[in-house]
């Protein structure tokens, strides 16, 4: 009776894993068969807002090189550019699906609401889809960093609520250290 229990749970677990990765494949899918990536950042601070190339943000985490518009933002806001180089470039490890249950579960759902404070599609809506469906993409070798996030983000314009940053990067830090503690399953690779 115990062998039939064992088999059982594991046939149950290979049936939850094809589940999932039948809900994530459709997802990478149709967002990478629309072309579809954040070519922009928008940064909002009350009524103001600046923009910046994703395309130049991606060269700057890649190489280092800074770009005299951003430049420019790194002084408008205060930035030293290698503390965001390093944030851009910082990896997550992380299965994919370990990361795609936790996203899916009430707090993974909550996390991704709280982020979407900060960071949102352009009409507001559909946030915490949008950020779900931008990590899931990233995590497809294992890990995820920033600037995959933002060059997997599936609409053309990202916009970054300034005033949300602080509080949203603090709640990252959490959700980071949650999801790198949370157990490795043979499943999650």
């Amino acid at each position: 009776m115990k062998v039939k229990s064992a088999s059982s749970k594991r046939g149950l677990g290979w049936l939850t894993g094809m589940g999932t990765l039948l809900l994530i494949v459709p997802t990478i899918a149709l967002t990478a068969s629309r072309g579809m990536a954040a070519e922009t950042l928008v940064f909002r601070y009350g009524v103001f807002g600046e923009s910046i190339s994703v395309p130049q943000l991606t060269e700057f985490a890649q190489t280092g090189q800074v770009s005299p518009a951003l430049r420019s933002y790194f002084r408008l806001f205060r930035q030293k550019p290698n503390a965001i180089r390093r944030t851009l470039n910082r990896e997550v490890k992380v299965g994919l699906l370990t990361l795609d249950r936790f996203l899916n579960s009430p707090t993974g759902e909550r996390v991704l609401d709280q982020l979407g404070e900060a960071i949102q599609t352009p009409v507001g809506e559909a946030n915490r889809q949008a950020l779900r469906a931008a990590i899931v993409l990233s995590a497809k070798d294992n890990q995820v960093s920033l600037i995959e996030v933002l060059q997997n983000y599936p609409t053309r314009q990202l916009y970054i609520d300034g005033r949300a940053v602080g509080r949203t990067y603090r709640q990252v830090s959490r959700v980071t250290k949650q999801i790198q503690s949370l157990p490795r399953t043979p499943n999650s690779r």
